[in-house]
């Protein structure tokens, strides 16, 4: 045993390589898996190595592995639950080995951030809720069960990060793993230069997609997708290994969030300043590839916001660097038809299609696309009006279509929506707002909607008290704040957030920034 214990200490010491090894791994056999006809149990082989390596390395070296390892959580294939993901297992798997090793059962010394309460009253009205009115209650719980997942991986990064050095480490790995989405959205791209894209298309869904998603999932992407634009001559979407590309905009945009603060962290390094605008300028046309109108309008909301900073002298140096990043999503966003019309002229040799189409689709209320938002919001808010109390969490469908007594849940969402081209199990209210009022009530969208003030609250009384303060962890802050309200604007108009990849991420900066706002005074 002691023998165990000293190889364990001296591996402690190289747990960055042991990591990048682990990733290194991961990625080939995903790549196998995907192209090769690897056999998909290979993600249980993964699971146990990562799961082992979880209870021998420190805590918080274990949540890092866990953080570079995002990319590569596949289903593991199983009897029971067909979309089984690796990190459900592994985030549990985490929390017990932290909540029994180190924290010996002592839940008194769990610590939790302010605006922890207010999602603790939104999830449990959600219960309450979901076991009141809703028709399938099974699938509310699921939902629920589904959050306290990510949560619990949240209150690992709370509780286990300590010191300064300990944030920067969590911020190198996040971009690090953000990057290599962002990198295989190209990579993707890349081979559609080469292969026809209705290759490209069949042979995704039929391999890429089953192995993350599943195989009904699979099945689905066969006949209707988000992976290519709705007008004029067919164009990819990037996507990545995200299930379609409103979530891999907002996976891009956290990118940007992560990289950002790096070029304060080391600014005196040309070189490292130099790859970090290349990787910001990749992940900036990332987002205008994914042509997502959500994430493009969107974007409105942390330009205003940093304007506002910027007219009370709040961090303007730093602000210069944001004003930059947004004015190139906005410039590549706009160039996109012009991009577009180079990558088919790469494919074909010649130009085709209206490619100006659906950037100017965005203003146009007749466009197919964005017709079917507006008659599913009215219908929604007609569903909110009249149970005001919500149809309960996981029965949108129910709420707004309606379903016969006799049916089974899994009759209900297997039935082909026509105006979406989608079965019901995939149709929301396109607006997070929304889909919380219809399946939830009004005073569940009014408590959610005081977490975000909170949190935003606390974000503004903060870089305001350290406004002059050019420190890598008020420019963290500042820049996470500005991300998040990048996703809750956008979540007007789309429900990515509920994205398992996407609310990773998005639980890592809300934990990141809290725990800072919180513990500034020491951590400095």
């Amino acid at each position: 045993m002691k023998a165990i214990k000293k190889i364990v200490q001296n591996l402690k010491t190289w747990t960055g390589r042991l990591i990048l090894l682990l990733v290194i791994w991961q990625f080939f056999s995903v790549i196998m898996v995907v192209i090769f006809n690897w056999p998909a149990w290979i993600s249980w082989v993964n699971l146990s190595l990562l799961s082992v390596w979880v209870l021998f390395l420190d805590i918080f070296d274990s949540f890092l592995l866990l953080i570079a390892s995002i990319p590569f959580y596949i289903i593991l294939p199983n009897p029971y639950f067909e979309t089984l993901s690796m990190w459900r297992i592994l985030f549990a798997w985490l929390f017990a080995v932290w909540f029994i090793r180190d924290l010996k059962f002592n839940f008194r010394n769990l610590k939790f951030l302010p605006y922890d309460k207010i999602l603790g009253i939104f999830t449990a009205l959600a219960l309450i809720i979901t076991l009141s009115f809703a028709r399938f209650i099974g699938q509310g719980i699921k939902e629920i069960l589904f959050w306290l997942n990510v949560y619990l991986f949240y209150l690992v990064l709370v509780n286990a990060i300590k010191t300064r050095a300990q944030i920067i480490r969590t911020v190198k790995y996040t971009a690090g793993s953000l990057l290599l989405i962002v990198g295989l959205g190209f990579v993707q791209l890349a081979t559609t230069f080469f292969v026809n894209l209705d290759v490209f298309w069949v042979y995704w869904a039929s391999f890429a997609s089953k192995v993350y998603y599943g195989q009904y999932f699979g099945e689905i992407a066969l006949y209707s997708n988000s992976w290519f634009s709705y007008d004029g001559a067919r164009q990819l979407r990037l996507f990545s290994v995200l299930p379609d590309s409103h979530a891999f905009a907002l996976i891009a945009m956290f990118a940007l969030a992560f990289l950002l603060p790096l070029l304060v962290l080391n600014k005196k390094s040309k070189k490292i300043v130099s790859s970090l605008w290349k990787n910001i300028i990749l992940s900036s046309l990332a987002i205008a590839l994914t042509a997502t109108r959500a994430v493009w309008i969107g974007i409105a909301g942390p330009i205003f916001s940093a304007a506002v900073l910027f007219i009370r002298n709040i961090q303007r140096e730093f602000l210069k660097k944001i004003f930059t990043v947004f004015a190139l999503v906005v410039v590549l966003a706009a160039l996109l038809p012009v991009i577009n019309l180079g990558f088919e002229f790469i494919r074909t040799g010649r130009p085709d299609g209206e490619f100006g189409s659906r950037a100017f689709s965005i203003y146009d209320l007749e466009n197919s696309s964005n017709l079917g938002r507006l008659q599913i919001w009215k219908e929604s808010l007609n569903v909110a009006l009249a149970k005001p109390f919500g149809v309960g969490l996981g029965n949108f469908v129910i709420g707004v279509y309606g379903a016969g007594d006799s049916m089974t849940y899994e009759d209900i969402i297997s039935q082909k929506n026509e105006d979406f081209n989608l079965p019901f199990e995939f149709v929301t209210a396109h607006s997070l707002y929304l889909q919380i009022l219809v399946e939830l009530g009004f005073l569940s969208l009014i408590i959610f909607v005081m977490f975000i003030l909170k949190y935003f609250k606390d974000v503004w009384v903060f870089v305001k008290k350290y406004k002059e303060k050019n420190d890598f962890l008020v420019v963290l802050v500042l820049q996470l704040g500005l991300a998040l309200c990048w996703v809750f604007t956008s979540a007007l108009f789309d429900v990515t957030l509920f994205n398992d990849r996407v609310l990773i991420y998005f639980f890592i900066a809300l934990g990141l920034s809290g725990m800072i706002i919180k513990n500034y005074e020491i951590l400095k």
